[in-house]
């Protein structure tokens, strides 16, 4: 910008010359108008198409994963009734276990109700239309009938700017091709996959995008003011040519004009700054101060303190710009209101230069784009909504070039597939090393048509592939594909297949007789065993009411109370005679009622489970009878059983009481001749006579074990609390006593406490730790560990050793009556000790066993319950 403070020369030539120079200037300052005007629409409308382009490829996106799922069931309300086109698919509405009533959207109805809402929403509204619509509000309005003629010529987009209720909008419409998925809807119209069913149209209001008037008056009311300062350049530098008779003249003319384009720069409606060459504020317009408050006040200041601190450098480096080129275009940045708020603006500045072209300061214009900001905040949300909607999508979705390399993948496809890298698809996908031979993305780029695919990933996943043409920003083509897996669905398919073939066979094959009942009670369905069981055909019963055939009011009036109830009903061994066969008496049924409830927890149907218990009835009298007489026959046998048991404990006194005397005279005897004759004896006499007092006295304890033995089962089981610990190491303490010299180590663990009968629980670990002790007085170092472990609700007890241990194969003979595995010459005993062991365990409800190994140690266990029930009788 020049300010011209010289005068002309008078001449008519110069003359001439200043107007040409101003109308050279007047061209330039109404080119550079122009060129501004008409950027700011191209921008508007590219912005608009983006917009329109971005709402049409996110309603496509939807649409394709409706239809790839095959639509969405939603709940039925006012708003979202069943689709009567889609009233041929039995599946069209369901019923969620927990009652909701849900419908089927096909991907044209969910489209078309996202429509709805953008509209509700003011944002830019989509019509999907079509020359054939199955809706009348489907029906293509001039502009789009058009558009669609022309998809039919050949043309594959339609976009203009045209009017719609009476205001300027970008409408956009690309053609819509028939796939797979949309036949169920449209087979009957005669379409095939591939033909073009229609299009989706988006149509962007320009009046919130294209510049408003106060922006374009703003911007004239620039290029005048910087017009204006030309011509007074012009005019100053003509005048300044003129003799020095006119200086005065020229200065205050000069003055004037600047004056004149103050005045202009305070009316424009863009803020503006004058600088000086070091940054300083000289002048600010009127449209600054009430954009952003600044006033005089800042007038001497840097123009750094009307930026943001991260925008200070932006500004002197605008203002060394000017100085090195005369001029910054369209630098954004973020300037400070008075008050503190952030205001995002598009500064426009030149150089302000005198006559010789010396540099005298810096204009620059100002202009609020905090709507163009929210617009393109607004785009890339939507982008971002766009690729967030990809990145959750529980499919993979990938774009892929002609050459096979992949452009994008999202999440699914990272994590189930792999990261592509820079590795081509088929190397992703297949591991190839070169592409497939029957690629389908090579096919879908030739013909522009859908492509459906199933393949299995290297990982044993099946995947249901659909691949579609696509287009890259620049027009480039590209090929998307999106999959599903469908490896769960595959295998829930051929578990559902599978049990109803088991339940169509349980049905057909099961020997209970079932039937289904509408709620007037009439047959919808019987199996084949009810009908063996009425004697009747299957054909017979269907539309036939129940209690026409069987009349029976008890069970009529049980039927109408569960239809009422909505509650089951049971009937034990309820008696029934058959109408039509008399002769077969009276039969008795088990049977169920179950109400079975539809969406309005209404009853749809019944249904009746029966079992014929007649002989069941006739076998429970038999057995009552049986009962009877079993009961007459046990108290007969008590009394012999207690006949028998006197006659055993006269037995066992004449056993403890004959058997004895004489067992005490042999030894008695057989002890006086080793006394009193052992000088009238050889060797071998004495050792007889030893031999013979050993016998006797092991037959004198063979007799009390067993007496003790027999006893034992007509004692009382005396059950109280038991400190197991402590009885256990009484014993050891016993057992240490006759010991004499031999050295054992006792591993005594922790012990729980328990119920049962002191004076038997002590016999038992007498037994097991005197069995311990015997069987390893052959180890030179003794090892018995005593312990308890818990198994479910029992305590398990156990005595382990390292003693001569035994063959597995004989351990069922270890509990029995005079059973032993080894010599008396090697170990004394009688064998009755362990069987003592087992007899006390089982009255206190327990069990033993053992573990054993030939010179390996033995482990015997005995266990107790932890909630002792009451003694068994013996």
């Amino acid at each position: 910008m020049h300010l011209d403070t010289s005068k002309k020369a008078p001449s008519i030539p110069l003359k001439h010359y200043g107007w040409i120079l101003i109308g050279l200037w007047t061209l330039v300052a109404a080119a550079s108008l122009g060129w501004n005007l008409l950027q700011d629409r191209e921008e508007s409308l590219r912005v608009a198409r983006q917009i329109a382009l971005t709402n049409y490829e996110r309603d496509v996106l939807f649409r394709r994963w409706a239809a790839a799922h095959g639509g969405v069931y939603v709940p039925v309300t006012p708003n979202t009734p069943p689709t009567p086109y889609l009233g041929r698919l039995p599946e069209r509405d369901i019923v969620t276990p927990s009652g909701r009533r849900l419908t089927l959207l096909n991907p044209a109805y969910m489209t078309r109700q996202i429509y709805e809402l953008a509209q509700e929403s003011g944002l830019p509204r989509g019509h999907l239309t079509s020359l054939k619509p199955l809706r009348p509000q489907n029906a293509p309005d001039p502009w789009e009938k058009k558009a669609l003629e022309s998809f039919e010529q050949g043309n594959e987009e339609a976009s203009e700017v045209v009017f719609v209720n009476g205001q300027p909008s970008m409408r956009l419409m690309r053609p819509f091709r028939i796939d797979p998925s949309c036949l169920s809807c449209h087979e009957e119209q005669g379409y095939k996959v591939g033909d073009i069913r229609g299009g989706i149209s988006v149509s962007v209001p320009l009046a919130p995008i294209m510049p408003k008037a106060s922006h374009t008056l703003s911007l004239s009311l620039g290029h005048l003011v910087l017009w204006l300062l030309g011509v007074v350049g012009i005019v100053l530098a003509g005048r300044r040519i003129s003799a020095s008779t006119v200086e005065a003249m020229r200065a205050q003319e000069a003055a004037a004009a600047a004056t004149m384009a103050v005045q202009t720069v305070d009316g424009m409606l863009d803020g503006v700054v004058i600088t000086d060459l070091r940054g300083r504020i000289t002048h600010i317009n009127k449209a600054l101060t009430e954009y952003f408050g600044w006033g005089r006040e800042v007038v001497g200041e840097m123009a750094t303190m009307l930026a943001v601190d991260r925008d200070s450098d932006k500004v002197l480096l605008g203002i060394a710009e000017c100085l090195e080129r005369g001029y910054k275009r369209d630098a954004e940045g973020d300037f400070l209101t008075k008050d503190g708020r952030e205001v995002p603006v598009l500064v426009n500045a030149s150089l302000i230069t005198d006559p010789q072209g010396r540099p005298l300061g810096v204009i620059g214009v100002i202009r609020d784009i905090t709507a163009l900001r929210q617009a393109e905040m607004a785009l890339e949300a939507e982008r971002r909504r766009l690729l967030s909607l990809l990145e959750e999508l529980p499919a993979y979705v990938y774009l892929k070039a002609p050459d096979y390399s992949i452009k994008f993948a999202n999440r699914f496809f990272r994590e189930r597939i792999g990261d592509p890298g820079d590795r081509l698809c088929y190397e992703v996908l297949h591991g190839f090393t070169a592409p497939c031979q029957d690629c389908q993305s090579l096919q879908v780029s030739v013909s522009h048509e859908p492509q459906e695919r199933e393949w299995v990933h290297r990982g044993g996943r099946t995947y249901r592939a659909y691949v579609y043409p696509f287009a890259d920003n620049d027009g480039s083509p590209l090929i998307l594909e999106l999959g599903i897996d469908i490896t769960e669905r595959k295998r829930a398919e051929e578990v559902l297949k599978e049990k109803t073939r088991t339940l169509e066979a349980f049905f057909a094959h099961t020997i209970t007789p079932l039937v289904f009942l509408d709620k007037e009670f009439n047959f919808i369905r019987v199996n084949e065993a009810y009908a063996q069981a009425c004697q009747r055909d299957v054909s017979e019963f269907p539309g036939q009411n129940h209690f026409a055939i069987y009349p029976h009011e008890e069970n009529q009036a049980i039927f109408t109370q569960v239809v009422k109830t909505k509650i089951p009903y049971q009937a034990v061994a309820k008696a029934f005679v058959f109408p039509d066969h008399p002769e077969w008496g009276v039969t008795y049924w088990d049977w169920t009622l179950v109400p079975v409830l539809d969406d309005a927890g209404e009853v749809d149907f019944l249904v009746f489970a029966l079992q014929d218990v007649t002989d069941r009835k006739q076998a429970e009298e038999e057995i009552r009878q049986l009962n009877a007489e079993l009961e007459l026959r046990v108290m007969r046998r008590t009394a012999q059983l207690e006949a028998a048991n006197q006659e055993l404990e006269s037995f066992s006194y004449s056993v403890s009481h004959d058997l004895r005397a004489p067992l005490r005279a042999i030894d008695g005897f057989s002890r006086i001749l080793l006394k009193d004759h052992a000088d009238r004896l050889d060797a071998e006499g004495q050792r007889l006579l030893e031999i013979i007092r050993a016998n006797t006295q092991n037959m004198g304890q063979l007799i009390d074990d067993l007496l003790a033995f027999s006893r034992l089962g007509r004692r009382e089981v005396k059950v109280a609390g038991l400190d197991m610990e402590t009885l256990v190491r009484d014993v050891v303490v016993e057992l240490q006593n006759t010991l004499g010299d031999r050295t054992v180590e006792w591993d005594l663990k922790p012990l729980p406490a328990t119920r049962a009968d002191r004076a038997l629980m002590h016999q038992v670990w007498v037994n097991l730790l005197g069995n311990a002790v015997k069987f390893t007085r052959l180890k030179e170092a003794a090892v018995i560990e005593v312990g308890c472990r818990p198994a479910g609700d029992e305590d398990v007890y156990y005595v382990k050793d390292n003693g001569v241990g035994f063959d597995m194969r004989f351990a069922h003979k270890l509990f029995g009556v005079f059973q032993r595995l080894h010599r008396f010459e090697e170990f004394e005993g009688t064998g009755v000790g362990l069987a003592l062991v087992q007899r006390i365990v089982q009255r206190h409800g327990g069990r033993v066993w053992a573990e054993g190994q030939v010179n390996g140690g033995a482990c015997f266990y005995f266990s107790l319950p932890r909630r002792q029930a009451p003694p068994a009788a013996s």
